[in-house]
């Protein structure tokens, strides 16, 4: 029996058919290259859709890959990120630093009441873009394992 669910459009969609449909696009090169011109809001809703998928525990293995890499391919190319990952309401407690590190700063701070760690990475006008995605790219490969 296929399972629907609430996708990030607000739909209840058959997630199965979702994966299908997705799975059919990552396998045709023509398609996959089209998804990844995308942009804006529709960047951004495809982002959005694949990160929900990405949370969902029956994903096959090879799908998943699939699409973790589609979703960063296209979070690249559209300067774009799931809007999941933006965390609202965090509260800074103090000015400066508790503690410094080689490329960011940590500080105290509160998250729906509860005290958490505020690691700010440092970015120079040298800074490069393709460093920041490189180094949180680093970050979000390594959570997977």
């Amino acid at each position: 029996m296929a399972s629907a669910a609430t996708t990030p459009n607000g739909k209840g969609d058959d997630i199965q058919a979702l994966m299908a449909k997705c799975q059919t696009i990552f396998l045709d090169a023509d398609r996959y290259k089209e998804l990844l011109t995308c942009e804006k809001a529709e960047a951004q809703g495809l982002l959005d859709t694949f990160q929900w998928l990405l949370d969902r525990p029956e994903l096959d293995i090879t799908f998943r890959r699939h699409l973790v890499v589609a979703t960063q391919r296209l979070a690249k190319r559209s300067n774009l990120y799931p809007t999941c990952y933006e965390l609202r309401n965090i509260v800074q407690d103090g000015q400066y630093p508790l503690k410094a590190g080689g490329f960011a700063d940590i500080y105290k701070g509160w998250f729906e009441g509860q005290p958490v760690c505020l690691k700010a990475i440092r970015v120079y006008q040298s800074t490069g873009v393709e460093y920041i995605i490189k180094v949180c790219g680093i970050f979000m490969a390594n959570r997977m394992d």
